[in-house]
C-alpha cells in the first residue's frame, strides 16, 4: 500500500490545467512546506489553516487522499486555534475545487479565501445555534464570532460600510483584510473599540 508514503511517481487531476510538481520534487517541497508551518505565527489563524490546506494540495505529495488529508490539516489548525472546523457542502465542492485550480493557475486565491472563511462563519452560527437553546439576537451572536465582514461591523456598529473602512485606515480599528471582503476584527479590539466611542 502507497498509505502514507510520498508518491515517486507523476500524477494528473482529471478535467484542471493545474500541472503538479515533478515527483522527484516532492520531498524538498515537503521539507519547504513543514519549514514554513512551523515558522508561521499565529496572527490569522484561518488564513494560516487555508493557506497550510491550499500549499499541502498544490504540492500532492500523495499518490491519493490529498485533499481529505488537507482538509483534516486544516481544520485541525482550526480547532486548535479555538475555531470550528470548515466543512466544505457538497453543493460547494465544484467552486472549491475551481477556486484552488484558480489559485494554482492565476494565482488568485480570493475566490478560495472567500470559500474557507465562509465554511468557517456558517460552523460558527451552528455551534452558536446549538449553545443558544433561545437563540440570541444576530448582533449578540455576531460579537462571538473571532472575525467580521466590513457589513457586519457596520451592522453592529450602526454606521455605514465606509465609516468602518476608514475606522480601519485611520489606525483607530485594528483588522487585517483577509479574502476580499473579509477583515478579521478580533472581540477584544471591536469591544474596546466601542468603549472609545462610548467614551467620546
Amino acid at each position: 500500500t502507497n498509505a502514507g508514503r510520498l508518491r515517486t511517481v507523476a500524477v494528473r487531476l482529471k478535467g484542471s490545467e493545474t500541472i503538479l510538481p515533478n515527483a522527484l520534487k516532492v520531498p524538498e517541497l515537503m521539507n519547504d512546506f513543514i519549514s514554513w508551518l512551523k515558522s508561521e505565527n499565529t496572527d490569522n489563524p484561518i488564513k494560516i489553516a487555508a493557506d497550510t490546506h491550499f500549499k499541502l494540495v498544490s504540492i500532492h505529495p500523495f499518490v491519493d487522499g490529498n485533499g481529505r488529508t488537507a482538509r483534516l490539516l486544516m481544520n485541525l489548525l482550526l480547532m486548535q486555534e479555538g475555531f470550528p472546523p470548515a466543512i466544505i457542502r457538497k453543493e460547494d465542492r465544484s467552486s472549491y475545487i475551481k477556486s484552488l485550480e484558480t489559485g494554482q493557475t492565476k494565482n488568485n486565491l480570493t475566490d478560495y479565501y472567500t470559500l474557507i472563511y465562509e465554511a468557517v462563519d456558517r460552523s460558527l452560527d451552528i455551534y452558536l445555534e446549538a449553545a443558544e437553546p433561545e437563540k440570541a439576537s444576530i448582533s449578540e451572536q455576531k460579537m462571538e464570532q473571532r472575525f467580521y465582514t466590513t457589513e457586519e461591523v457596520a451592522k453592529l456598529l450602526q454606521v455605514d460600510p465606509e465609516s468602518v473602512r476608514r475606522y480601519v485606515r485611520s489606525g483607530k480599528l485594528r483588522a487585517v483584510k483577509l479574502g476580499g471582503k473579509f477583515i478579521r476584527i478580533e472581540k477584544n479590539d471591536l469591544n474596546k473599540f466601542i468603549e472609545d466611542l462610548k467614551t467620546k
